[in-house]
């Protein structure tokens, strides 16, 4: 690709160049040496910080509506038997007045 079209290898690698030039390095092979060696000096891995989590609301008593601080969305839940043989009646009420 870099033979070809030096523009298009530029665009597609960029952000690899950009690693290895913030690392100080010429290729991926010096790279992987360089971490390594960082990591056998110092194998202590850095804890991170535990995310709050923030307990879910909900809009609808039947809980299908959930709200966060970035939006709402609904929840497809199943449905009870009473609910399925109630939907089964209002079609057989909404075919018999048609007719």
């Amino acid at each position: 690709m870099t033979k070809e079209n030096a523009e298009k290898a530029k665009v597609h690698f960029s952000k690899w160049n950009a690693c290895l030039k913030k690392a100080g390095v010429e290729d991926v092979k010096t790279l992987y040496t360089k971490i390594h060696a960082a990591i056998k000096a110092n194998p202590v891995k850095v804890a991170k910080k535990d995310k709050k989590d923030t307990p879910q609301t909900y809009e609808n008593e039947k809980r299908t509506v959930i709200v966060t601080k970035k939006g709402k969305y609904t929840r497809d839940r199943k449905l009870t038997l009473a609910e399925r043989k109630e939907n089964i009646q209002k079609k057989i009420e909404i075919f018999r007045d048609e007719e």
